[in-house]
Formats: structure tokens, sequence, C-alpha cells
């Protein structure tokens, strides 16, 4: 449970069952060039680190940064 009292449970099952998180494993498409059908399940594993990663497009390339979150 998050400090908030806000359990991830709910969220990342509805995530994990959503349309877009079924795409990548539907093949390369437009705007989902290097998105790989195992970082998906990466991306839903919530509370593993005490960080998040923002994304952000940086000379053509999407680029992750850590990002304190406390």
């Amino acid at each position: 449970m998050d400090d908030d009292g806000l359990a991830p449970g709910p969220f990342v099952a509805r995530a994990r069952s959503s349309r877009t998180a079924a795409r990548p494993a539907e093949g390369p498409r437009l705007g989902w060039e290097g998105v790989h059908p195992e970082d998906v399940p990466l991306c839903l594993d919530a509370d593993t680190f005490p960080f998040a990663m923002a994304a952000s497009r940086e000379d053509g390339h999407l680029v992750l940064r850590p990002v304190s979150v406390g």
C-alpha cells in the first residue's frame, strides 16, 4: 500500500489487460519502434525500486531517466 492508502494492484491489473499493453506483442507499429513485448511486464512491476523512470525524446531517441518519488 502506498503512503496515500492506494494499493497498486487494481491499477496494474487494469493496465496489464489493456489493449495498449497487448500492442507490442502484435508486432512493429508506427510509434512503437523499439518497444519489445517483454518491456510490458517490466513496466508493470510496481514498487520494485524507490524511483520512477520518466521518458522523454532526445535527438529522436526515447530516453529514460530516474526520478525520485518521495
